[in-house]
């Protein structure tokens, strides 16, 4: 008389726990990354519309003490907080990161222009890169659909 039994211990039912922690990174990596770029540009928006006397001097051409360049520093600190808006709530998170990239990338052109590769340019080369990588990622998680 021959019993059934189940699988061997050394046999396993379904992906093994490094394929499922794989699946469950993939999965969620681009909603943390999102979340975490969201953060940084809500804080550096925030910064920009509480102290703008503070990043007048990266606004090129304008002289740091101009009333432009203020007006130019709220409107700027209002876009990266809308956007921070949009990448958190997952709202359009792939345009959102677009505009992001695209605004990055004018601060990473004028940041070297100005002052040459630095810590700070690099910093912001980075984050570029977040915000492009996210651009070109269909399928997230926690994003509102209609």
């Amino acid at each position: 008389m021959s019993r059934a039994r189940g699988p061997a211990p050394h046999e396993q039912s379904g992906p093994a726990p490094h394929e499922q922690i794989s699946q469950l990174a993939a999965d969620w990596a681009p909603a943390l990354a999102r979340l975490l770029l969201g953060a940084v540009l809500a804080w550096f928006g925030c910064h920009e519309l509480v102290q703008p006397g503070l990043w007048t001097g990266y606004v090129p051409v304008l002289s740091p003490t101009s009333d432009l360049a203020v007006i130019l520093v709220l409107a700027h600190g209002w876009v990266l907080l809308l956007l921070a808006v949009a990448l958190i709530a997952g709202i359009v998170p792939r345009a959102a990161a677009a505009v992001a990239a695209v605004m990055l990338l004018e601060i990473v052109i004028s940041l070297a222009a100005t002052g040459g590769l630095s810590d700070l340019t690099l910093r912001d080369v980075g984050v570029l890169g977040l915000a492009v990588c996210l651009s070109g990622i269909p399928g997230q998680r926690l994003i509102l659909r209609r």
